[in-house]
């Protein structure tokens, strides 16, 4: 193909860059197709615009003037060791021939060796020698697992999907409106709970008095101490202004950066509150879904998040693994949370790649996916994105569903996050690790619950939001106007939540919760969990959890 039909340039309009195009074909030996692979690489790596410019086919030719220099330096500077050898894929260039290639020759050879191969890299070391998959954790490890494959599953979705929204244009007024909603309404529900009537607590006050607010620091940088948790009040309730919490009498606290609570406690001055207690919304109810009398079929899933393949290649060894042991334990459900390319890929950092992020994942991803379902009949795949996906228009949250051009039956795309049910069995995806951060920012006194995740958790619900941190995370991107689609109107059955902490399976308030770690953990293989679903009211006798590893 030619180079205007490869960059979609029209020869009579854009004839300058063309000729700047074919150039750089003839000057570096290069065909248009592999001049199109350096362009994509090239943009994957400095996030420029992908339609060309003049300006950018110049950066464009330093680079690969950089690289020829680079080679140049190291065949003249490289020797090999007496007695050392090297692998297939990295044999040494011979240093002898340099002054006899033309640049035309040198170019050729160089784009010839050194292209990365991101699907035929060699497995590494740590992945050879693991172990195969064996069981690590288990829940309800009295329930029986299902050994032999049960018939279709029937798949409800629970809440609508999270509809396109165009980002980067937070209106502050509009942002502020929308965190006092919430703490009004989590203030109504704890008015319901308590029974108690709140007042402004600005105001001075020689007895008891209840209020409530935003948790929140002294300062906009550091992190939250006991002495400098203060109280950010509603618009209506105290005009928005904050107050000092004296935490000295109180020893069962768990407190984080934007977290509602109520107080108990008194007001002498004015800029204090003496807290005796702190009060916690209540949870949300239970999801209700299909009567569980009207299912007869225990269910089975297998639930995987990314990354999926090593830090070492591209070749999506992991996730190969993973795809078998699905073909031998038959689940009716493939629960897959990304990232499926992740944008913070050595190798996509770097710019290593001879295929665009979509192809690798049509490649790696999907062509197997295609391959598992015409090998199981009953098998429902669903696919959830993550803000450091490349394949998505998105990366924040929260995020619409994957707009791929392949449709599949039995291939579901649901948005980040979603809430949908798998024979009467309701289940939550969050599809961002709030738990790692949670972790990091959360302080507590020294008779707080001793367990730490299950209170993390628990916070999750109580503050009816997947994302109850504010403000928010500098490793995390968040809509403002798109909070009212994060909340938790109720509680599901399972909850899947993502995170780089270690795997675990813990019961919350009447809830499964699943962290079934990463398929692939930087140079080593991670883990994956098996579901067994039974139709109980009874959630001991509901839910069986095993994690593998792989």
């Amino acid at each position: 193909m030619s180079v205007e039909s490869l960059f979609n340039l029209n020869k009579s309009v854009d004839a300058v860059l063309v000729s700047e195009l074919e150039s750089l074909c003839t000057i570096y030996n290069l065909p248009p197709q592999t001049l199109k692979y350096k362009w994509e690489a090239f943009v994957l790596n400095t996030g420029v615009p992908f339609h060309p410019t003049l300006p950018l086919i110049r950066n464009l030719k330093m680079t690969l003037q950089n690289e020829f220099e680079r080679e140049i330096h190291t065949r003249r500077s490289t020797t090999l060791p007496s007695g050392s050898t090297y692998p297939e894929h990295r044999q040494p260039t011979k240093v002898t021939q340099v002054s006899g290639d033309t640049l035309e020759e040198f170019m050729s050879n160089l784009m010839s060796k050194h292209t990365i191969k991101t699907t035929q890299a060699p497995k590494s070391l740590a992945f050879q020698s693991r172990s195969q998959s064996v069981v690590d954790t288990q829940f309800n490890s009295h329930l029986n697992r299902l050994i032999e494959q049960q018939p279709s599953v029937e798949l409800e979705l629970l809440q609508p999907p999270i509809k396109e929204y165009r980002y980067m244009f937070e209106d502050m007024r509009e942002k502020g409106y929308i965190l006092d909603d919430h703490i009004e309404h989590l203030g109504q529900l704890m008015h319901e709970k308590y029974n108690c009537e709140f007042s402004n607590p600005m105001r001075t006050d020689q007895g008891t008095i209840f209020s409530y607010g935003r948790i929140c620091g002294d300062t906009s940088e550091g992190k939250l101490n006991d002495k400098s948790v203060l109280l950010e009040t509603s618009r209506d309730l105290g005009m928005g202004k904050r107050i000092r919490l004296n935490l000295s009498r109180v020893n069962d606290y768990s407190l984080f950066p934007g977290q509602v609570v109520a107080v108990e406690g008194k007001n002498l001055r004015g800029d204090c509150i003496h807290v005796d207690n702190i009060l916690l919304p209540p949870s949300p109810g239970k999801t209700t879904t299909q009567s569980i009398e009207d299912i007869h079929n225990p269910a089975t899933m297998i639930v995987a998040n990314g990354p999926f393949t090593l830090n070492s290649d591209l070749s999506f060894t992991p996730f190969h693994s993973l795809i078998e042991k699905c073909l031998e334990e038959r689940p009716n459900v493939l629960l897959l949370s990304g990232p499926f390319i992740s944008s913070k890929h050595p190798h996509i950092m770097s710019g290593k790649v001879n295929m665009t992020p979509n192809h690798l994942f049509m490649n790696e991803i999907i062509g197997r996916l295609q391959h598992l379902i015409t090998q199981n009949d009953n098998l429902d795949v669903i696919l959830i994105p993550h803000a450091d996906d490349m394949i998505h228009e998105y990366p924040l949250y929260p995020q619409p569903p994957l707009n791929l051009s392949l449709k599949h039956p039995r291939i579901h795309y649901l948005s980040n996050p979603c809430s949908f049910s798998v024979n009467g069995t309701s289940i939550a995806v969050s599809n961002i690790d709030i738990l790692a951060r949670l972790c990091k920012e959360e302080i507590h006194g020294p008779e707080a619950q001793t367990e730490r995740i299950p209170r993390i958790i628990g916070h999750i619900f109580q503050q009816h939001t997947y994302y109850p941190l504010s403000p928010v995370d500098m490793a995390d991107n968040i809509d403002a106007k798109q909070l009212p689609n994060i909340n938790i109107k109720s509680k599901p059955d399972l909850f899947i939540i993502p995170s780089q902490l270690t795997h675990f399976i813990k019961m919350v308030d009447d809830v499964v919760c699943i962290n079934a770690g990463y398929v692939a953990k930087q140079n080593t293989t991670g883990t994956f969990a098996l579901v067994t679903m039974y139709p109980s009211h009874n959630m001991k006798d509901k839910i069986r959890v095993d994690i593998y590893r792989l």
